[in-house]
């Protein structure tokens, strides 16, 4: 089975120009890699997903200012509050959104990793307990999804501040939004198998960070690619 790298981190932090600029290193080293976006894209949960959207007037989310925190993105994170106060609704939402998403993500994992040596996704399970988590601590990920959705080898967690990334990516929601976020995921790069790394540096320089966790994680697991542990002392 091919060895499995995620890419996770808030809007903005450069999850798929690393994930490229490490999938063109690992095939020059003579590794065969598939990138996977998987970001998840409601299918069950559009109805609902639609209704909170038009409640919350996000659809006029364009004409806000980058750094207010304030108009559609506070009126849809109320009602999401909200409508996930009852242990029923949420219990019923955390389901339909965990099949949703895995049952999409499935397929597509399986039948890339059976063709390549390395599969590397921009996002992926993590991202999706995140938005499950927002405003409170992080979920553990239901037994299915887990099931569905293996862990991976290593979870590369990309690290920015958020008015930064804010100004990178414009289409996030506010501030708000990603400050909670990426309070999440640095609580998720302490989980065993993921790393850290700083997203502020150049393209480049974040490249190489990454290829230095991978070349320490093989001298200390084994396995993904001792090429890639050479290629990053090249």
């Amino acid at each position: 089975m091919s060895e499995l790298i995620a890419f996770c981190g808030i809007d903005g932090t450069g999850k798929s120009t690393q994930a490229a600029l490490l999938q063109s290193r690992l095939e020059a080293s003579g590794r065969s890699t598939e990138v996977l976006w998987c970001r998840w894209d409601p299918f069950l949960a559009r109805p609902a997903v639609r209704l909170l959207d038009h409640l919350s007037g996000r659809g006029a989310k364009a004409t806000a200012t980058h750094g207010s925190g304030r108009g559609s993105g506070d009126s849809r994170r109320a009602l999401k509050r909200r409508f996930l106060s009852s242990p029923l609704l949420r219990g019923l939402w955390t389901g339909v959104m965990v099949l949703d998403y895995g049952l999409q993500v499935a397929p597509r994992l399986v039948r890339a990793r059976r063709r390549a040596d390395v599969v590397i996704v921009d996002r992926y399970r993590h991202d999706v307990l995140i938005d499950l988590s927002a405003g409170r601590e992080l979920v553990q990920a239901p037994r299915i999804l887990r099931w569905l959705l293996p862990n991976p080898d290593l979870i590369l967690v990309l690290d920015l501040d958020e008015e930064i990334a804010l100004a990178r990516k414009t289409d996030s929601l506010d501030l708000t939004y990603l400050k909670e976020r990426r309070r999440l995921y640095r609580e998720l790069s302490l989980s065993p198998g993921a790393v850290l790394i700083d997203a502020s540096d150049s393209t480049d320089m974040v490249g190489e960070s990454v290829l230095r966790v991978i070349s320490s994680h093989t001298t200390t697991h084994g396995g993904i690619n001792g090429q890639a542990a050479h290629h990053s002392r090249d």
